[in-house]
């Protein structure tokens, strides 16, 4: 079985490499890169600010540089709510959103870095009772303190200005 870095080194090889009929590129095609990031319990904001740098500098930038400058769309993140206190989940996703714009340490100054979106999962993953990954709401109901302390107070749609202090 492949690993997902692998998998990803493919892709973004296929788009370099392959030609339409009329002459162009398929990374043409792409208006954005995208991709999902979900943290392990150990990786705090920082970690997942120099993997997102990582995967932009050794995948994309090595295996597909036609599409190095564009965009990037962070299109799902976060850390499982089981696994980690509702104070470090409200901590961590700030600050990643700070290093998404590229504040805080500076991991991502400079990446074009875009667009972030954080999801309420309904009934887990694909619908299949794993609450863990609902990282708004407890069990109960009750909006966690990254809904109440955080992300209320920024405008709609939710922007994260990247001179605001890291936690």
């Amino acid at each position: 079985m492949k690993s997902s870095k692998t998998r990803a080194v493919t892709i973004w090889q296929q788009f370099e490499n392959n030609y339409l009929p009329d002459g162009r590129n398929a990374s043409d095609l792409l208006d954005v890169v995208t991709f999902h990031h979900n943290g392990a319990e150990w990786e705090h904001s920082e970690t997942i600010a120099i993997n997102i740098k990582d995967r932009i500098e050794n995948i994309i930038r090595r295996w597909n540089p036609r599409n190095y400058w564009k965009p990037v769309w962070v299109t799902e993140f976060g850390w499982r709510a089981d696994e980690i206190s509702d104070n470090s989940q409200r901590i961590r996703i700030k600050n990643v959103l700070i290093e998404m714009g590229g504040g805080g340490y500076g991991y991502l100054r400079g990446y074009n870095v875009q667009k972030a979106f954080i999801y309420k999962l309904g009934g887990g993953a694909g619908g299949d009772g794993d609450s863990g990954w609902d990282i708004f709401y407890c069990p109960s109901g009750f909006p966690r303190p990254v809904v109440y302390q955080y992300l209320k107070y920024l405008t709609f749609p939710a922007t994260q200005v990247p001179w605001v202090p890291r936690e």
